[in-house]
């Protein structure tokens, strides 16, 4: 393979070939098979799938997170990710400007690696960080309402005194730790749940597994999407949830057990999930044709060797 063809089925798979996803089946398949992927690109990020751009049916020209507001095509494919929410067929992470979308069978596997479990867990990208006061009271209130809080919800529960950013901010913190999730929007805005409630038996998933296993399984997911990747952009995919080292110790297990493997794509070295060998079929024997068949042929004396024919 070169890279050429590489890109090739990536534009396909991706749906950057001018096959734009535009329904919410469509969109539905899309995730189930890429499992992770950006809302928008990140500037200067190495190729990955994006949902806007299957929404747009292309790979160039994209709008990037800060500038989406002035795209209507971006205000489109918000309003199909927000059905595919709804439909709890795909949830959201907060990443950098954008937000990462995680396919709904793939979700049990990010909770184990990026969730705080309630508080039970610091997860790696959390490390020696902690909740503001302001993000704890407004967990109790998630707790104690027992249904979706919308923001103004929220906010009057806690009282006129917090302002709308720090309250975006609070909550930004809780759904870091997926605490919470966005469930809706409204005319009062965002409305939130506490994840083990709207999805309880993908958190009872999540809590059976360990991290170096669910690590695995993403990384094996990404490299599905990708068709193949270089080492160092799997490292840098994952890096916003776990340090590189930890994700080169996955890749190391996922060689050893040989799920993975190593290919040629050009001049680079890329890993690959590792093909299904084609199983060898024996060739059954042939039949000899019965007695008195025109088609059986007498048989010949055999030669022995060193004795000449009479």
């Amino acid at each position: 393979m070169d890279y050429q063809e590489l890109e090739e089925l990536r534009r396909r798979r991706w749906h950057q070939d001018g096959n734009a996803v535009r329904t919410l089946e469509a969109a539905r398949g899309f995730m189930d098979e890429v499992g992770l992927c950006a809302m928008y690109p990140e500037p200067h990020q190495q190729a990955a799938p994006t949902f806007i751009g299957a929404w747009l049916g292309r790979g160039h020209s994209l709008p990037v997170a800060r500038a989406a507001f002035a795209h209507p095509e971006a205000a489109e494919a918000e309003a199909m990710k927000m059905r595919l929410i709804r439909e709890r067929a795909a949830y959201e992470w907060p990443l950098h400007d954008s937000v990462l979308l995680i396919a709904t069978p793939v979700f049990p596997f990010f909770y184990a690696l990026a969730a705080d479990r309630g508080g039970r867990q610091q997860p790696t990208w959390a490390a020696g960080q902690k909740l503001s006061r302001l993000a704890r009271d407004a967990w109790s209130e998630f707790e104690r309402a027992k249904q979706p809080l919308s923001e103004e919800q929220l906010r009057r529960q806690l009282g006129k005194g917090v302002s709308e950013a720090a309250l975006r901010r609070a909550l930004h913190e809780l759904w870091q730790r997926l605490r919470v999730t966005l469930v809706d929007r409204n005319e009062e805005g965002a409305i939130w749940d506490a994840l083990a409630r709207s999805s309880q038996q993908a958190v009872a998933q999540g809590e059976q597994l360990s991290v170096s296993a669910a690590l695995s399984a993403l990384v094996s997911q990404f490299l599905d999407a990708m068709i193949a990747a270089e080492p160092a952009h799997i490292e840098s995919f994952f890096s916003p949830l776990v340090g590189r080292a930890k994700v080169r110790d996955a890749v190391s297990a996922l060689l050893a057990a040989r799920q993975v493997s190593a290919v040629q794509v050009g001049s680079q070295n890329m890993l690959q999930i590792t093909p299904e060998k084609i199983p060898i079929v024996p060739r059954p024997p042939r039949e000899r044709p019965a007695a008195g068949d025109p088609r059986r042929q007498p048989l010949r004396p055999r030669r022995m060797p060193g004795r000449k024919p009479a």
